[in-house]
């Protein structure tokens, strides 16, 4: 995989962290902690993704980038059930459904990294 294809599960992650941002407008969160978490972190991922986007060619900083959306990605799973906001509904699916797609594109992204390093060479 070249890092085109990287470069696209970078994108696909910035759609998930924009579609975390307006979610609490479309589907009318209740204000509080479920609508700030959802834009707070949606914003954090998809500037993550945008960092990893403009560095993708220096392969160092971009596993660090990748790394931190995979942690924002558990978070944004686990948070309905640390902010008890797990009553309303349209908020936790989408914040469980958000974190599993983050989670498992960092992954992919971290998995086809790993197999993209330098091959060591033989030394004769």
């Amino acid at each position: 995989m070249d890092s085109r294809n990287l470069a696209a599960i970078s994108w696909l992650t910035l759609a998930v962290g924009a579609v975390l941002i307006v979610t609490p407008w479309l589907f009318g969160f209740p204000a509080g902690i479920a609508s700030t978490d959802a834009m707070i972190v949606g914003a954090i991922v998809a500037v993550a993704s945008l960092l990893a986007l403009m560095v993708h060619d220096r392969w160092e900083a971009w596993p660090n980038l990748v790394l931190f959306n995979l942690v924002l990605g558990a978070w944004v799973f686990i948070s309905p059930l640390l902010f008890h906001y797990n009553t309303d509904d349209a908020a936790t699916w989408i914040h469980m459904v958000g974190g599993i797609a983050i989670a498992v594109l960092a992954t992919v992204q971290m998995w086809r990294i790993a197999g993209q390093g330098p091959r060591p060479t033989a030394v004769h």
